[in-house]
């Protein structure tokens, strides 16, 4: 079996949660129609968002859509209304259950940073991740 890399991953447990969506909200009309957010999108769209305006994340997220007309605010909102936070739950828990074989640091740690995060460690002058860092009062040594 070809191991494949998070961000796939992620895509599949959101798919499958996706897929399986009656499993996770308590509403059986929800999500019967068809449109532009389904389930899959929904779910991708909101775990992808960083923060921004709903407008400007929403934008982000359609804009390189080959259909040029944007998901609305409004639709949006309605949308993930019907959502429940098990569906949340239940990627962040599949999530971390596939990715037990993972090496850990320091023997105990899962780290993750998908999203270009710093990591920042307690000092240790033999660690292999120091960075060097020059200011005003000279060099200043941490880890990251």
């Amino acid at each position: 079996m070809r191991k494949l890399n998070i961000l796939n991953q992620l895509d599949n447990v959101i798919r499958e949660t996706a897929d399986n969506i009656y499993d996770f909200i308590s509403d059986p009309r929800a999500f019967t129609r068809t449109r532009k957010l389904d389930p899959f999108t929904m779910l991708k769209v909101t775990i992808n968002m960083q923060g921004n305006s709903l407008d400007k994340e929403l934008y982000d997220a359609f804009s390189d859509s080959d259909d040029k007309s944007l998901v609305s605010t409004s639709a949006y909102v309605q949308q993930k209304a019907k959502l429940s936070p098990a569906c949340f739950e239940h990627i962040f828990h599949t999530m971390n259950q596939r990715q037990k074989a993972q090496r850990l640091f320091k023997s105990q740690y899962r780290l993750l940073a998908i999203d270009g995060s710093d990591f920042n460690q307690l000092w240790n002058p033999e660690s292999k991740n120091i960075v060097k860092f020059t200011n005003q009062h000279g060099c200043q040594n941490y880890c990251q």
